[in-house]
């Protein structure tokens, strides 16, 4: 995801891997995806599509920050902004999941965007399952997971959603377990506080998600789900979480707020 510029974007690479070079790990550059549908720092994550040519991106901004960044404009202009961008910690339902399609045999195609899911509340992070006939995606002011059903016209059907303990951030798939993995924010104002560039402590953690059936179709109407707390820390190691998950028998926790990567006893 890019930020920078007029309009955010979707970079897309190749990840390649050549253990006879140094890097054995590269990625090559492939597109880029953009539309008029998105703003300045609006959209938050992405999951692959069912091919190629298809890709679900969650915007947690209602509204755009002005180009050259949220302090840009006069002064009332500047605090109107900051009140639109209130609305989803006010449990206003006014942001979106898109999908974007193109024509992944022609590299100058240009990608169509369209609202796949709306009505959510500061959508942010987002994980699907191999066959993609589930989209997570985590509502973090609201608490909760919203469990979307992809339809044959790539569309998504809101089945329900899974209340959480904390606000979440991002979620991840265990695919060898058939586990979602989901960061937590236990204290939103130290987080708020440190997302403003102070250098302090806070907690987070992980819970991880189980959800029956694990492989939905157009006649799915409804699921069950389970939610265990299967990290928490204070802070003090590694400020915030926003990612993780189980690796062999360590939990691996990640935040852009702190260098380096928190590994945890399973």
């Amino acid at each position: 995801m890019n930020h920078i510029g007029t309009q955010d974007e979707i970079v897309i690479f190749a990840v390649e891997k050549n253990p006879e070079q140094s890097p054995p790990v590269s990625l090559r550059y492939i597109r880029s995806v953009r539309s008029p549908a998105f703003g300045v720092n609006v959209l938050n994550d992405v999951i692959e599509g069912m091919g190629p040519g298809e890709l679900y991106t969650s915007q947690w901004l209602t509204f755009p920050h002005p180009i050259g960044g949220q302090d840009m404009g006069t002064s009332l202009q500047i605090v109107i902004h900051k009140l639109l961008t209130l609305l989803p910690a006010l449990y206003v339902p006014s942001t979106r999941v898109h999908r974007c399609t193109w024509d992944d045999s022609d590299p100058t195609s240009e990608a169509s965007c369209t609202v796949a899911a709306s009505g959510l509340i500061g959508a942010n992070g987002m994980s699907t399952v191999a066959d993609r006939s589930i989209v997570l995606v985590s509502e973090l002011p609201a608490a909760r997971v919203s469990v979307f059903r992809r339809n044959e016209g790539g569309d998504l059907t809101k089945l329900g959603h899974i209340e959480t303990p904390h606000m979440i951030d991002n979620i991840d798939y265990d695919s060898a377990r058939g586990v979602f993995t989901v960061a937590t924010v236990p204290f939103p104002i130290p987080a708020l506080k440190c997302m403003d560039g102070e250098k302090i402590p806070v907690a987070g953690g992980l819970l991880e998600v189980t959800i029956t059936p694990t492989s939905f179709n157009k006649d799915t109407q409804s699921f069950e789900a389970s939610v265990t707390e299967a990290v928490e820390h204070d802070g003090s190691l590694m400020s915030m979480v926003s990612i993780g998950l189980r690796w062999n028998n360590k939990y691996v926790l990640g935040s852009p707020f702190s260098d380096g990567v928190l590994v945890c006893d399973a």
